[in-house]
């Protein structure tokens, strides 16, 4: 686990008001936001820049997918817009993943800024092994994820973003250093909710996880300075 603020808030909002009120509120205890399709064809790159701005990082999931040359280019403007971490889809190949990865080193050689963290989706969270099949996957979701998180490594990704499930199978399968990120992860059920794979904080960072992303448990709460103060407290007795 990164002890240093673990967890990650998805800003599943509509409006840069309401993004930057959660900001506001969360920044003493979390260092990094994540801004998904929603908010961001809501707001673009302004987003972006009002979390740099407050000393926040941005975590944008945008799980890029398309022909290598397009992911190469998509993957230099987030490197240009100081992007902290990035995901891709790694069901786009092995071609687009290392396309992506060298593109991101050259660029780092060439200009000596920072580079973004590049994270491979595995399989969303939102399936299980029925709907798998029903998409004429013949692997089990499991088995499907220990394949992408591996093909991740080897085309020189930092990590995968995977659900509590995997994280044992992928923490025992790859190099110490490979970053495991968990979406799905709630303090209580939520009614309603889409995800078919979910995990407590405290089960996600025991199994091996490195960041967790929490989004309605926390935003949604009546205090959320509140409710993120108490599962911090409870990830520091771990």
């Amino acid at each position: 686990m990164r002890k240093d603020k673990p967890i990650i808030v998805a800003l599943d909002v509509f409006t840069r008001k309401e993004a930057e009120r959660l900001v506001d509120i969360l920044i003493e205890y979390v260092r990094v936001f994540k801004v998904g399709h929603q908010l961001f064809l809501r707001e673009g790159l302004n987003i972006v820049h009002m979390i740099q701005d407050k000393g926040g990082e941005v975590f944008l999931d945008l799980k890029f997918h398309d022909i290598p040359s397009v992911i190469s280019n998509a993957v230099e403007a987030a490197f240009n817009e100081k992007i902290y971490m990035l995901t891709m889809h790694s069901l786009g190949g092995k071609a687009m993943l290392k396309q992506a990865t060298d593109r991101i080193a050259a660029l780092h050689k060439e200009r000596k800024n920072r580079k973004p963290i590049l994270l491979g989706v595995t399989v969303l969270t939102s399936l299980n092994d029925k709907r798998f099949k029903e998409m004429g996957f013949s692997l089990s979701v499991k088995q499907q994820v220990l394949r992408l998180a591996k093909l991740a490594e080897e085309c020189g990704l930092d990590g995968v973003v995977c659900s509590g499930e995997e994280i044992n199978l992928i923490r025992g399968a790859v190099k110490k250093d490979f970053l495991i990120i968990v979406p799905g992860v709630r303090i209580e059920e939520i009614s309603s909710d889409d995800q078919s794979r979910i995990i407590s904080p405290e089960d996600a960072v025991k199994a091996g996880a490195d960041y967790l992303v929490m989004g309605r448990s926390i935003t949604e709460s009546n205090d959320p300075k509140e409710k993120i103060a108490l599962v911090l407290e409870k990830l520091d007795k771990i």
